[in-house]
Protein backbone atom coordinates (compact mmCIF):
# COMPACT_ATOMS: atom_id res chain seq x y z
CA UNK A 1 0.00 0.00 0.00
CA UNK A 2 2.59 2.23 0.69
CA UNK A 3 3.74 2.04 -2.69
CA UNK A 4 0.60 2.77 -3.96
CA UNK A 5 0.33 6.23 -2.26
CA UNK A 6 3.83 7.30 -2.64
CA UNK A 7 3.19 7.08 -6.49
CA UNK A 8 0.24 9.32 -5.70
CA UNK A 9 1.97 12.33 -3.46
CA UNK A 10 2.83 15.60 -5.15
CA UNK A 11 5.97 16.79 -4.42
CA UNK A 12 6.10 20.81 -4.10
CA UNK A 13 4.03 22.75 -3.47
CA UNK A 14 0.52 21.31 -3.68
CA UNK A 15 -2.23 22.50 -5.85
CA UNK A 16 -4.51 24.21 -3.78
CA UNK A 17 -1.84 26.68 -2.45
CA UNK A 18 -1.49 30.28 -2.59
CA UNK A 19 1.43 31.64 -4.86
CA UNK A 20 0.98 35.37 -5.26
CA UNK A 21 -1.14 37.04 -2.87
CA UNK A 22 -1.85 40.95 -1.87
CA UNK A 23 -3.27 42.45 1.58
CA UNK A 24 -4.93 45.74 1.04
CA UNK A 25 -6.14 47.95 3.73
CA UNK A 26 -8.79 50.30 3.44
CA UNK A 27 -7.35 53.61 4.95
CA UNK A 28 -9.55 56.25 6.84
CA UNK A 29 -10.35 58.70 3.68
CA UNK A 30 -11.63 55.49 1.81
CA UNK A 31 -8.74 54.72 -0.74
CA UNK A 32 -7.21 51.28 -0.28
CA UNK A 33 -3.70 50.58 -0.44
CA UNK A 34 -1.40 47.64 -0.79
CA UNK A 35 0.25 46.79 2.32
CA UNK A 36 2.37 43.76 1.37
CA UNK A 37 2.40 41.63 -1.49
CA UNK A 38 4.08 38.09 -2.08
CA UNK A 39 4.59 35.98 -5.45
CA UNK A 40 5.93 32.86 -5.19
CA UNK A 41 4.90 31.77 -2.23
CA UNK A 42 6.04 28.03 -0.93
CA UNK A 43 4.77 28.34 2.47
CA UNK A 44 1.04 27.02 4.37
CA UNK A 45 2.07 29.90 6.89
CA UNK A 46 2.92 33.20 5.85
CA UNK A 47 3.87 35.62 8.58
CA UNK A 48 4.37 39.52 7.79
CA UNK A 49 5.64 42.63 9.37
CA UNK A 50 3.54 45.76 8.16
CA UNK A 51 4.17 48.90 8.71
CA UNK A 52 1.44 50.46 10.93
CA UNK A 53 -1.12 52.23 9.37
CA UNK A 54 -4.87 52.93 10.26
CA UNK A 55 -6.59 50.82 8.14
CA UNK A 56 -11.06 50.15 8.37
CA UNK A 57 -10.73 47.03 7.07
CA UNK A 58 -8.77 44.25 5.06
CA UNK A 59 -8.80 42.45 2.17
CA UNK A 60 -6.73 39.58 0.82
CA UNK A 61 -6.42 39.60 -2.65
CA UNK A 62 -5.03 36.14 -4.08
CA UNK A 63 -3.99 36.62 -7.80
CA UNK A 64 -3.22 32.77 -8.48
CA UNK A 65 -2.58 29.39 -6.84
CA UNK A 66 0.24 26.29 -7.81
CA UNK A 67 -2.56 25.05 -9.69
CA UNK A 68 -6.24 24.54 -8.19
CA UNK A 69 -9.38 26.86 -9.92
CA UNK A 70 -10.10 28.34 -6.43
CA UNK A 71 -8.23 28.95 -3.68
CA UNK A 72 -9.10 28.86 0.44
CA UNK A 73 -7.94 30.35 3.52
CA UNK A 74 -8.53 29.23 6.68
CA UNK A 75 -7.32 32.02 9.16
CA UNK A 76 -6.18 35.59 9.11
CA UNK A 77 -4.75 37.40 11.57
CA UNK A 78 -4.20 40.76 12.80
CA UNK A 79 -1.78 42.46 15.60
CA UNK A 80 -1.72 46.28 16.40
Amino acid sequence: ASRWVNQRVIRGPQPELVKTYRVIGRLPNGNFQTLTQVQHNIQRLCRHDIEPVEVSSLRLHIDSTHGAAEARVYEIRCYG
